[in-house]
């Protein structure tokens, strides 16, 4: 007598689950292929390195432009500020 198992999947749990924590296996999962596939990408000499502080500017640019637009008060002039600060901030 052979007993054969059914693997069931709930899809509404695993899609629950893509939406709590898929960004997080996305990130696992383009790190362990970079290690597998990236020469020198695991040296720890690199982590701190300045130029990991690049995109910082971009970053308060960005903050502030989200804060702008979960508040809803977009316009045009918010447009013109974000230009104008996205260019000097890097400065």
């Amino acid at each position: 007598m052979t007993v054969t198992a059914r693997l069931t999947v709930d899809r509404s749990r695993v899609a629950g689950w893509l939406q709590d924590y898929g960004v997080y296996a996305a990130v696992g999962v383009l790190l362990v292929f970079n290690v597998a596939f990236t020469a020198n990408f695991p040296v720890g000499g690199e982590l701190p390195h300045p130029a990991g502080w690049r995109p910082a500017p971009v970053c308060v640019v960005a903050l502030g432009m989200a804060l702008v637009i979960g508040t809803e008060g977009v316009d045009l002039s918010v447009g013109a500020v974000m230009a104008l600060s996205a260019a000097l901030v890097p400065l």
